[in-house]
């Protein structure tokens, strides 16, 4: 098996008033529907989900997917046409409102929201703060966990992290992370 890929199940931290949970998502469409479910089956909300993609351009309608109805992009230039519309940065309210363009040395180019976007944004990037793997260290992952999550940034995959007020819903959203997890690394 390649480096940065394998299983990477989902890291769980009880910290004070809740728990932090880390997972990865194949693609920023898989991510999509990640936080979708994390809404829907954990209950938990925009301000409670983080997300980051080194994808320069993601759908038109950021991290609240397509809205019913819509017809999706169908390739790669209508992507960008909906992004270069307004679409990214155009959502009301929701995790579109804290979406970030960051450049993160070591990584590149990212979007990013939640955490990610205000901890990397507030601190030149990151690189006054020890960058991606510093974030996850200071939600409590060991070094190593969060070494692993950077490197499958790296190749493009999407990092989803949530804060789960609830053990209810820290196990619901551990369970929901698993299952992108295992779509991740199934062979392709």
């Amino acid at each position: 098996m390649e480096p940065g890929r394998g299983p990477l199940p989902p890291t769980t931290q009880k910290q004070p008033g809740g728990y932090n949970l880390v997972g990865v998502a194949a693609n920023y469409k898989e991510a999509l529907r990640a936080v979708d479910e994390l809404r829907s089956h954990a209950g938990l909300s925009d301000e409670e989900i983080s997300v980051i993609a080194r994808h320069p351009d993601p759908p038109h309608d950021s991290l609240h997917g397509t809205p019913a109805g819509t017809p999706e992009p169908q390739d790669e230039k209508s992507i960008s046409r909906g992004a270069a519309a307004g679409g990214v940065a155009g959502g009301v309210g929701g995790l579109a409102l804290g979406l970030a363009s960051l450049l993160i040395p070591g990584i590149g180019p990212v979007l990013a929201t939640g955490v990610f976007a205000s901890v990397l944004g507030g601190a030149a990037a990151g690189a006054a703060a020890g960058g991606f793997v510093g974030v996850l260290r200071d939600q409590g992952l060991p070094e190593d966990r969060a070494q692993q999550f950077e490197q499958r940034l790296q190749k493009g995959e999407v990092i989803v992290s949530v804060f789960a007020p609830t053990e209810d819903q820290a196990e619901v959203a551990r369970e929901v992370l698993e299952r992108y997890e295992e779509l991740a690394n199934r062979p392709l």
